[in-house]
């Protein structure tokens, strides 16, 4: 998964990395524990995306920076030549 590859690029860097798997996880988890920095797709997976949980994060603290990053591409990947 893409993801995985952010996350352990992330931990070698050695920032601690909260990782979930799609917005219903994301705002369970966000309930338990704040983050500095929020990393979010914006096509996550589920009824809750990378754009509400976003807002949802801001309201609480409208200064925590977000990052909107997303894996998703509307065009089929192609084999190089």
């Amino acid at each position: 998964m893409k993801r995985t590859f952010v996350v352990e690029a992330l931990r070698e860097e050695e920032y601690e990395v909260i990782h979930v798997a799609d917005g219903e996880e994301a705002l369970a988890c966000y309930g338990r524990r704040v983050a500095d920095v929020l990393i979010t797709d914006v096509k996550l997976p589920g009824g809750i995306d990378g754009w509400q949980i976003a807002e949802r994060c801001r309201e609480e603290d409208p200064k925590r920076p977000v990052i909107y990053a997303t894996c998703f591409s509307p065009v089929a990947p192609r084999a190089g030549g």
